[in-house]
């Protein structure tokens, strides 16, 4: 990528995505990235802080096993897990759980 700044950086990473990838995949990839640019810009995220991040990442992913995805924990922790189902769930009854209804 050259000549990027950080007003550009969001749309020169999407132009080199594949135009072969499922419309939906895209959407959900370009939004994601879209909001990880903005957390870095509004947060004025540090290298270092970057770093911990990275390394948060890496050591949930070492003690990971399929019995124990330390990154669905994380998704449980931060209400993630809640949110998706609350989301995948909008429809009249009882209320849903990840813990089941």
């Amino acid at each position: 990528m050259k000549d990027v700044k950080i007003d550009t950086i969001t749309q020169a990473f999407l132009n080199y995505c594949s135009e072969d990838t499922d419309p939906r995949t895209m959407f959900v990839l370009k939004k994601m990235v879209e909001h990880l640019h903005a957390f870095a810009i509004e947060t004025q995220l540090s290298h270092s802080e970057w770093m911990r991040g990275l390394e948060f990442m890496y050591q949930a992913g070492e003690i990971s096993t399929p019995e124990r995805n330390e990154f669905v924990l994380a998704s449980d922790v931060t209400g993630l897990s809640s949110l998706v189902d609350m989301i995948g769930s909008q429809h009249e009854g009882t209320s849903s759980s990840v813990l089941g209804p």
